[in-house]
């Protein structure tokens, strides 16, 4: 149930902080982190498990949840290339705090980098996880 919800939520969002070359000014704007995208995760840190590779849309640098999660978007900022969306989530059975960065890639707007920091529970707190995931994404299409 959890690698599903996790496989849930990675089809919906993820949040970061990407290494930019600072000599690269970043002249993009926020629609350019807007499509369907290939992505790739990695736990850096925590216990809430992987959540390996998968399909992820994104809409002016903000993941699209499930409606099944229950998200709602908490605040959202665009600032030099990244845009940082924070999620309060409740299913019924997982609440979730999730807060993704997605930074586009000044030389390549069709790849995106950051990291999705996240804290859920569980049957109000009797199972709790925090994980840090990075993750590197590439745009298989524009969204319909």
């Amino acid at each position: 149930m959890k690698i599903r919800l996790l496989q849930l939520l990675s089809l919906i969002f993820l949040t970061g902080c990407a290494d930019l070359d600072p000599a690269i000014p970043c002249e993009l704007e926020q629609s350019t982190q807007t499509g369907i995208y290939s992505l790739t995760t990695e736990e850096v840190s925590g216990d809430c498990g992987d959540m390996g590779s998968l399909e992820w849309k994104v809409d002016n640098g903000v993941p699209l949840m499930d409606d099944g999660v229950g998200c709602v978007v908490d605040s959202t900022q665009w600032n030099a290339c990244s845009t940082v969306t924070r999620f309060v989530c409740d299913d019924g059975i997982w609440t979730m705090d999730l807060e993704w960065t997605v930074t586009s890639d000044p030389e390549n707007p069709d790849k995106l980098s950051g990291s999705l920091t996240a804290h859920m529970e569980k049957w109000a707190g009797i199972y709790t996880c925090d994980s840090v995931y990075t993750f590197e994404a590439e745009k298989n299409e524009e969204e319909e």
